[in-house]
């Protein structure tokens, strides 16, 4: 899963579940408040006649009082109920257990005034009001059983139907793969096909005309750069996607990286015969990046607009600095990008097999160029019509305080 997808992915499922936690504790909430009201009214006054008349229950307890009456009477009850089955002499130490109990009872909830001890309970008595309080604590402790239930199975749908995506994605993955794999035996077989049989034909001494030997031993040299061109672009791409790469990030002048850049490939926009325009400020504009990859990801953008249009061709490498980010773009007013391969562009050998044939392109750079971007936290996107040209490339990065 790509590393931005894989994020908002996570933000998605942090929010969903935060979100849900809410309801159902807002609802688990109200209904917990109901019951113990219901509680209040119709369970209490059932209870306080196992303890006699001495209760003052004229006003009642709050529902925080009743809820430790409650939980304190349970435990009163589980230690009577086993002091029951034990000798004599072990029972003193449970009803001495049950007094202390019971003296933190009548401070918390002095209303009860002096009632009757558990101690002084027939054992069919203490069994029943085990039963009635159990079942009471039962009836308080239920929405929190079912808010508990329900969080988990969205939880564990929610994580199932991310889990699903991922395998589709996996399996998207390799679809790929294996049709990259196709596509760079497509691409390799050509050149391997014409060195082979021109450097055939020389050892064969097929070819006796000195001029036409130059031709042949210059179109190997051609092919033989080209599939070292082609297996250097597979090796960085592979690189950028395999399990433990890291970016070396180091405070960077875009500005003037990107002047290098322009500068390094001036000589190549000149000799296809079109004109570079840069557009990059002479003040400082730090970012975090890695220097090195993200050079490669601007030289792929240039050459990728050298290769794929005509001469005559208009290509701009711009930096425009806003407030907190600065866009960088390299933009041409060559031909519109087909609708049909606009979807795939970024993909690896997305460019048809008629355009590799015709200009050597893989579609590799760009899928070089995009990956880059993602890891230095943006997205590398195409913009139709920028500032007057057919077509730009451009993605958005942080700018740091420029601090020496």
């Amino acid at each position: 899963m790509p590393l931005n997808e894989d994020k908002r992915e996570i933000e998605h499922l942090r929010t969903y579940l935060v979100r849900r936690f809410v309801v159902i504790l807002i609802i688990a909430g109200a209904v917990e408040i109901f019951l113990i009201n219901a509680l209040n009214v119709l369970i209490f006054p059932i209870i306080v006649r196992f303890f006699g008349d001495n209760i003052s229950w004229e006003n009642g307890i709050d529902n925080g009082q009743m809820v430790w009456f409650f939980l304190a009477l349970l435990l009163e009850l589980l230690i009577s109920g086993i002091g029951s089955f034990l000798p004599p002499s072990a029972q003193i130490a449970t009803n001495q257990l049950i007094y202390r109990i019971e003296d933190r009872i009548f401070d918390l909830i002095p209303q009860l005034g002096e009632v009757r001890l558990l101690a002084q309970m027939s054992r069919g008595e203490t069994f029943v009001l085990f039963g009635v309080v159990l079942i009471s604590v039962l009836v308080m402790i239920f929405p929190i059983g079912v808010a508990v239930g329900v969080y988990t199975g969205l939880t564990t749908k929610e994580v199932g139907r991310i889990e699903s995506r991922r395998e589709q994605l996996r399996a998207e993955e390799a679809r790929k793969r294996n049709l990259m794999l196709s596509d760079i035996a497509h691409d390799l077989r050509t050149p391997i096909t014409t060195v082979s049989g021109y450097a055939k034909a020389l050892a064969d001494g097929m070819v006796t005309d000195e001029q036409k030997k130059q031709e042949y031993l210059e179109a190997i040299q051609n092919k033989s750069a080209r599939m070292e061109e082609l297996i250097q672009l597979l090796f960085e791409y592979s690189k950028l996607d395999s399990e433990g790469f890291s970016l070396k990030f180091e405070r960077v002048d875009l500005a003037e990286l990107l002047r290098e850049n322009a500068a390094m490939l001036y000589s190549d926009v000149e000799e296809a015969g079109m004109e570079f325009e840069i557009d990059i400020p002479e003040e400082r504009c730090i970012v975090k990046a890695d220097a090195l990859q993200l050079s490669r990801a601007v030289t792929n953008l240039i050459t990728n607009a050298i290769r794929h249009n005509k001469p005559g061709c208009k290509i701009l490498l711009s930096l425009v600095m806003e407030e907190g980010v600065c866009e960088i773009a390299v933009a041409d007013s060559g031909a519109e990008i087909p609708p049909e391969i606009e979807a795939t562009l970024f993909q690896p050998f997305a460019v048809g097999d008629q355009s590799r044939s015709s200009k050597g392109g893989t579609g590799l750079g760009l899928s070089i160029a995009h990956k880059v971007v993602e890891l230095h936290g943006g997205n590398l996107i195409v913009r139709k019509w920028y500032r007057g040209y057919t077509k730009a490339f451009y993605f958005t990065l942080v700018v740091l305080d420029d601090i020496d």
